[in-house]
């Protein structure tokens, strides 16, 4: 469970930085992302990192934090 949160941790630290060294460490190259205005799902990093873009660029200050985790 505390590599779970630690994990997670990472993963927030990621999309409120935008840090793509973390983002390699975390995100898999073969995951895929499915954004409400696109036709086709993105993949990779590269994909979630242009989902991120386009969250931040409707809130620029936006910042995302954890407010409960399991036990």
């Amino acid at each position: 469970m505390e590599q779970n949160k630690q994990v997670m941790e990472r993963f927030v630290e990621f999309i409120n930085t935008g840090n793509m060294e973390i983002g390699r460490e975390i995100i898999a190259p073969d995951v895929i992302f499915y954004a409400p205005t696109l036709p086709e799902p993105m993949t990779g990093l590269e994909g979630y990192a242009a989902v991120l873009d386009m969250m931040r660029g409707a809130m620029p200050d936006v910042h995302w934090t954890v407010e409960e985790q399991s036990r």
